[in-house]
């Protein structure tokens, strides 16, 4: 399994529907969708974007099938890691 080169972490890669690879933690999350506060984004193993409350963390989940009121996938890596600042690309003034 991969390593995140700045934080050490182990990482998993999912092909996003725009078709670039994304960086996501390996552990599997449930959000349920609506209502509420939708406080995470997380993404699907099809590349799916989708937000909503984290309600269920842990690797039983996977394989677990989306439906109209939850999603299970993975967080991207980008927004739990010390690091990220890092891998961003610089803005010219």
């Amino acid at each position: 399994m991969p390593t995140c080169k700045g934080c050490g972490a182990y990482i998993d890669f999912v092909m996003t529907v725009s078709g670039k690879a994304m960086p996501v933690n390996s552990e599997y999350v449930m959000v349920m969708l609506g209502g509420g506060r939708t406080n995470s984004t997380i993404i699907t193993d099809d590349g799916k974007i989708v937000r909503g409350r984290i309600i269920a963390r842990g690797a039983y989940l996977r394989g677990e099938k989306s439906n109209d009121a939850y999603a299970v996938g993975r967080v991207s890596h980008f927004a739990t890691c010390p690091a990220a600042n890092g891998f961003r690309k610089k803005v010219r003034a």
